[in-house]
């Protein structure tokens, strides 16, 4: 368009479709920044999956397409709102998403690690050119095996953490969903087991090493410490060579014995889950009985007074209002403002006091109180009516925008009303309180 306008002057003219695009060139570019934007999050979503991933991840996947889905069949791009709030929330719904795809693939990952330090531990402790009596090398391979259940024990627990940290993002997900986490689980279970087989197979070549030498070119090195015994023509050996052949099946039995402290990760972490989400559930139920133990004793208090503290102010439930109160009485009192004979107009809504304005610390602390709660609410009018302001349509209604926009004009709409209603209410009643009739000041 731009050398069609540069030649125009020769005969040829610009199609007025082409100069119409021309002329929106900047905000066409802007649009398809956006565009780009979601598609980039989208995919970055894609290209950061396996395709078993994807399969366990199918859930979010489909409802982030949902998200997704009415930006390219439903809405028109050059409509106003679209930046607020399409994009914005497709890209703060992709970003999610993506976060727990991050936290999936560390935990993975961290599991791959520790199945890896599993597979390089020494089940049997070998300890080269050392000579052992039988004793003394059966005492160190107990040693070696209550260490190695301690770390088979810690790294097991550490699988099973990041495994439940993991199905927190698949939990509420339906049936197809929870198949694919079994089969991970299972895939999981099974990286274990060959760990754990390789511990093993390590472990006993270590020791045939060490029995029979590295080749047939180097002689093994002494294991373990034999007295010959002469008894006229027959020499025996102390400890008896069957002896030390029982040791060594039995070193190699307890060794096997060593992996009965791992079990089964799928019965595992089901056991280990509903075991957390019964102390779970008792903690909350505890923190319940207590927060309501707390609001019974409050109220108790507030009863327990009586009807004097009541009357003498509609702001009574709370001690720390009671506090406050007080505190800007004493303030009040201080700065010589009470006592002045000032009153109310006749119309206007009066409290315990009349219409006496200051006229002691008690009634100036409960007004003063009263003028700060009405400016909070009024304030909080003026607020929600501001926002609301700047993100209501400019033209048409309120749903007329996409459904996103249409419900948090909606939400503000409605904080607004209630800041106004409570801001009214606070020009004649001290606190929601009063409109309580067990609250209400007895004249």
């Amino acid at each position: 368009v731009y050398y069609w306008e540069k030649i125009q002057g020769s005969g040829i003219v610009v199609p007025y479709a082409a100069h119409e695009l021309a002329s929106q060139r900047d905000k066409l570019r802007v649009i398809r920044e956006h565009v780009l934007r979601v598609v980039r999050d989208y995919n970055q979503i894609m290209t950061a999956l396996s395709p078993e991933e994807r399969r366990l991840f199918n859930h979010h996947i489909r409802t982030l397409d949902r998200k997704i889905g009415p930006g390219l069949t439903k809405y028109n791009w050059t409509s106003d709102g679209i930046k607020e709030f399409f994009v914005r929330d497709s890209c703060k719904e992709c970003a999610k998403v993506y976060d727990w795809c991050k936290q999936f693939k560390k935990n993975n990952n961290e599991i791959i690690q520790v199945c890896k330090k599993i597979s390089e531990m020494h089940l049997i402790k070998i300890e080269k050119k050392v000579v052992h009596r039988d004793e003394e090398f059966r005492d160190i391979q107990e040693r070696q095996r209550e260490e190695v259940k301690k770390e088979f024990t810690k790294a097991h627990e550490k699988i099973t953490d990041l495994m439940l940290n993991s199905y927190q993002f698949f939990e509420q997900h339906p049936a197809d969903i929870q198949r694919e986490w079994k089969t991970y689980v299972d895939k999981v279970d099974k990286r274990v087991e060959e760990a754990l087989k390789k511990a093993v197979k390590t472990s006993l070549q270590d020791l045939c090493k060490a029995l029979n030498g590295v080749d047939t070119k180097t002689e093994p090195s002494p294991l373990f410490r034999i007295q010959a015994v002469l008894d006229d023509i027959k020499m025996d050996f102390k400890p008896p060579m069957h002896q030390l052949k029982d040791l060594l099946q039995m070193v190699c039995r307890d060794m096997t014995m060593t992996l009965a402290v791992v079990p089964r990760l799928a019965a595992h972490l089901h056991a280990v889950k509903a075991e957390r989400d019964r102390v779970r559930k008792a903690q909350m139920e505890e923190v319940r009985r207590a927060a309501q133990r707390t609001l019974g004793d409050l109220w108790g208090r507030s009863v327990s007074v009586g009807g004097g503290f009541c009357s003498e102010s509609h702001i009574g439930l709370s001690a720390v209002r009671e506090v406050c109160i007080s505190s800007l009485g004493s303030l009040a009192g201080r700065l010589g403002l009470v006592g002045r004979g000032l009153e109310l107009p006749a119309f206007w809504p009066g409290d315990s006091a009349g219409n006496q304005i200051w006229a002691d610390e008690a009634i100036a602390g409960r007004q003063v109180f009263r003028a700060l709660y009405s400016f909070i609410a009024f304030a909080a009018l003026g607020t929600a009516y501001q926002i609301y302001g700047q993100v209501a349509p400019s033209s048409g209604t309120v749903l007329e925008v996409p459904t996103e926009g249409s419900v948090l004009n909606l939400a503000l709409l409605f904080c607004a009303s209630a800041a106004q209603g409570i801001s009214v209410a606070s020009l004649a009643n001290p606190s929601p309180l009063s409109l309580v009739p067990g609250f209400r000041s007895e004249q």
